[in-house]
């Protein structure tokens, strides 16, 4: 619709703000020209191309929310959380009726959770679920999927909501040693911070094209996506060799394929360049 409207209206300033991840499986109306897109990274111009999608103008700017987090968190906070989990949980997961999209993501969710919790509880190391569900009826459904899941593990949930603790998500993961997620936006986010994440979507053999993602896991680095059918073997061998490297040498792999895949500016918050743009485009003067 606002494509629609910018596209009658000329004279009036339209700018989109990408706020996740977008793919071909149906995040996007192919074949439309959009206005002025500020969007995460380089992805979503190769995106755009595979789907016939027209820009007025294509800007990469980073995550907006990812930088009021990063502004609010402090730097030298000790890491509270030895491991974190970005859910996926949808109560319609559990239906009956569940999409076969559903049933692929829980059944990855699950498999994935499983392999952290045997990790984690080995090491006797602290785990958090960072939940996804924003009402309270519905995140005590998924607490309790969770706890079902976890073996016994001893589990610290973060929840969040919209209007006052949205980016307790973000924080939750800025306050972790290792983060792991299928695929989560969140996830993609904590890694262009710098964060040491694992991408576990690639445990399913179909569940990236599914989503339509391959464009964001194709960059990825074998160092922080799981493998095909990963074992706990495996998946303990990766954690294990994450947690070992020096922040030094993780940034050294993984620094500018994050920023490629979400462009956060280095000398300023993604916020302070959305607020330029506007405040060019309200007088041209600027």
């Amino acid at each position: 619709m606002l494509a629609h409207y910018a596209s009658a209206n000329a004279k009036v300033p339209v700018i989109f703000i990408q706020n996740a991840l977008r793919g071909t499986a149906g995040s996007i109306t192919p074949e439309q020209d959009l206005p002025h897109y500020l969007a995460f990274g380089e992805v979503e111009k190769e995106l755009f191309t595979a789907l016939s999608v027209k820009c007025e103008k294509y800007q990469p700017v980073g995550s907006l929310k990812l930088g009021f987090a990063l502004v609010e968190h402090r730097s030298n906070r000790s890491n509270i959380f030895d491991m974190a989990f970005i859910s996926h949980y949808r109560p319609e997961m559990e239906s009956p009726s569940s999409t076969p999209i559903e049933k692929q993501v829980k059944n990855c969710q699950s498999r994935l959770f499983s392999l952290l919790c045997g990790y984690s509880a080995q090491r006797q190391f602290s785990t958090v679920v960072i939940l996804k569900t924003r009402d309270k009826h519905s995140q005590q459904k998924e607490k309790d999927y969770f706890i079902r899941h976890a073996g016994g593990h001893e589990l610290r949930f973060v929840t969040a909501d919209k209007s006052h603790r949205e980016l307790d998500s973000y924080h939750a993961g800025l306050s972790s040693t290792v983060i792991v997620h299928p695929g989560s936006t969140l996830g993609f986010e904590l890694f262009a911070a710098g964060k040491k994440v694992l991408f576990g979507a690639g445990i399913d053999a179909n569940l990236i094209s599914t989503w339509g993602v391959e464009l964001y896991f194709q960059r990825l680095p074998e160092v922080v996506r799981l493998p095909l059918e990963c074992n706990q073997r495996e998946f303990d061998r990766y954690c294990d060799e994450l947690r070992a490297m020096s922040d030094e040498e993780y940034s050294s792999e993984t620094a500018d394929i994050a920023r490629s895949i979400i462009a956060m500016p280095t000398n300023e918050q993604p916020h302070t360049r959305v607020k330029e743009i506007i405040s060019g485009l309200l007088d041209p003067s600027i």
